[in-house]
């Protein structure tokens, strides 16, 4: 949610949408150069750079012949077919924070202006013309109450929150993110 609701142009790497976890390369399957030249290190790109996940088969979908790198476990949960099919995926989550953020002047062009965090939670307003959206997200491991005027939860972490009318709190559960539109 931070790197989709900050300015800037937003980028990831195939298989950051889905969750996936870097994989380890065993030493004599290392392709990136930088790791080639500076063995032991783990200074490689490698592990991020794993096949993308499409289905659960056996390759994943990728590949019919044998992948550059490892694919790695988990997966039945951690593949597009999988999360496409699950409203609260990882997957799902990048599509809406793709399209809010598509159909929110605020967030494709908006300003940006930093507020004081409130406990462990990293907060900011976007704002263009008379929108302005409040992003606040809670690090911590213990829910976190933030006091604001008026608003409506636009989109939540938990993909379990969407339009949810605020008038003086928002409470944010343990590690959630929320996108409010104030006013």
């Amino acid at each position: 949610m931070l790197l989709l609701s900050l300015p800037g142009t937003p980028f990831f790497y195939a298989g950051d949408e889905l969750g996936l976890p870097d994989m380890p390369v065993a030493r004599d399957r290392v392709k990136d150069p930088f790791g080639l030249r500076v063995p032991g290190f783990k200074l490689g790109r490698d592990p991020e750079r794993t096949p993308m996940r499409w289905d659960a088969s056996q390759k994943a979908g990728f590949t019919t012949g044998e992948p550059w790198l490892p694919i790695g476990d988990d997966i039945a949960d951690l593949n597009v077919a999988t999360q496409r099919a699950d409203t609260h995926s990882s997957l799902m989550l990048y599509h809406r924070l793709l399209a809010l953020r598509r159909s929110e002047p605020a967030l494709l062009a908006g300003s940006y202006t930093p507020l004081r965090n409130a406990g462990t939670v990293l907060r900011f307003c976007r704002r263009a013309g008379d929108r302005e959206l409040l992003v606040a997200l809670n690090f911590g491991d213990r829910r976190q109450e933030i006091a604001l005027a008026a608003g409506k939860l636009l989109i939540s972490t938990h993909l379990d929150r969407e339009e949810e009318g605020l008038s003086e709190a928002v409470a944010l559960r343990p590690n959630e993110g929320a996108i409010i539109r104030l006013g």
